[in-house]
């Protein structure tokens, strides 16, 4: 893991805890479109990949329930190469 993963990775976070779903789409696909040789971006079990504004994995129902209550949590955040 390179040290600019864990600067995005640490960006990611941050505003998975206080933003909104929105807020992480918008993010998430700045960091892609900015980063050609990231492939996608993990967050506590869902994915984005590529630039898309749907979520994959469990994250998209969890954040479309209710995303008050997960942004309470330590999201776990990994870059894909």
């Amino acid at each position: 893991m390179s040290e600019n993963d864990i600067v995005i990775e640490n960006r990611v976070k941050d505003i998975a805890r206080r933003g909104s779903y929105e807020n992480i789409v918008w993010a998430v696909n700045e960091i892609l479109a900015n980063n050609s040789d990231i492939k996608g971006i993990e967050i506590d079990g869902g994915s984005f990949t590529e630039n898309t504004y749907e979520w994959s994995g469990g994250l998209f129902r969890r954040t479309d329930m209710k995303f008050t209550e997960y942004s309470k949590q330590e999201p776990r955040v990994r870059v894909i190469r």
